[in-house]
């Protein structure tokens, strides 16, 4: 068990900064949520991260494999006033709370067939064209609105 003075508990810190955390390799796109991650107070802290892992296979388009694991975490984070510490208050410092989740995610690297790219790109044109139809139509209503045609013969 982890016994403070009150003179040391005065001046603990739990400042922190997490330049790394991750449960395996990384794969493209991928985001771990604590890299980067900064906890600056001046006061005696609590702070608990719970994270969630979760296993994952990612596919590159070459058919080779990785497994690596994913996680997602929540975060409590107590400071406690100089003036109000007390007996019970929980036990300064950084903790991690670590659960396995028991899916597993596969990923795949896909990319775009010449198909594929031929439909979007018809897709947006077709998309112009009615565009511009409309703001044509509606242009022509206004002209006609501003100036009747005339009874010319």
């Amino acid at each position: 068990m982890h016994t403070l003075s009150i003179f040391e508990l005065l001046s603990f810190n739990c400042s922190h900064e997490i330049h790394t955390l991750s449960f395996g390799p990384k794969f493209p796109g991928m985001v771990n949520p604590l890299e980067g991650r900064l906890f600056r107070e001046s006061g005696v802290s609590h702070v608990k991260y719970f994270i969630n892992a979760v296993p994952t296979r990612y596919i590159y388009s070459s058919g080779k494999e990785l497994h690596t694991n994913q996680y997602s975490v929540s975060e409590l984070a107590q400071v406690m006033e100089k003036g109000k510490i007390r007996g019970n208050m929980p036990l300064p410092g950084v903790f991690f709370e670590y659960q396995w989740s028991s899916m597993f995610v596969q990923k795949k690297e896909v990319y775009p067939s010449f198909v594929s790219f031929v439909t979007r790109v018809c897709a947006i044109e077709g998309g112009l064209y009615v565009v511009f139809g409309i703001v044509y139509y509606g242009f022509n209503r206004l002209v006609m609105l501003i100036k009747p045609p005339s009874d010319t013969g």
